[in-house]
């Protein structure tokens, strides 16, 4: 019998004729939590606290993303900082009310895009809302900021950055759990 094991740690990939499986696996498995230990956290969530009423978790959110945009943004070559972020909440009708509660008046030096997504949105915007994110958040290759980009600037997000006078963008995605969603 022949094994491979292949993760993406170092010292993770395992090719084998007639091994001890659990040895190999015990092997691989702790090479690759060793490597996660010893990584960074490419991104960090947070998980907020409990909010008195709607416009409450509203400013938690505006003042999470900040805080998510200073940490993490990326500079653009065209002298941008750009970032994305997601709120997941529990059910529809929290993503509705979270939506409904978001200035989109805030005075910081970021410009906002919103995105809504959830399972009750007719399928066929959800299907595209959920296709373009896809796209824009897959972060891999050389510029892995290409579909973020791309994405704020077919929607006009970087015209209506300009028109505010800012230079910062966050792209913020509210939306109800995979398991309803699917995506």
């Amino acid at each position: 019998m022949h094994v491979l094991l292949a993760g993406d740690a170092p010292k993770s990939q395992i090719a084998a004729t007639n091994p001890d499986f659990t040895q190999i696996y015990d092997q691989a498995a702790s090479a690759i939590c060793q490597h996660l230990i010893n990584s960074p956290a490419l991104r960090k969530a947070r998980i907020l606290p409990l909010a008195r009423d709607w416009d409450e978790l509203a400013q938690q959110v505006v003042s999470e993303t900040a805080c998510h945009h200073r940490r993490l943004a990326d500079d653009t070559q065209n002298g941008y900082r750009i970032s994305a972020g997601i709120v997941r909440m529990t059910r529809v009708k929290h993503v509705q009310e979270l939506a409904t509660a978001i200035s989109i008046d805030i005075n910081d030096e970021i410009h906002r895009e919103y995105v809504i997504v959830h399972s009750r949105m007719p399928q066929v915007q959800r299907s595209w809302i959920e296709y373009n994110l896809r796209i824009a958040l897959t972060r891999k290759g050389n510029n892995p900021n290409d579909g973020l980009i791309s994405l704020l600037m077919n929607e006009g997000a970087f015209r209506r950055m300009r028109e505010a006078g800012k230079k910062d963008i966050s792209l913020v995605v509210i939306s109800s759990p995979v398991i309803e969603t699917g995506e």
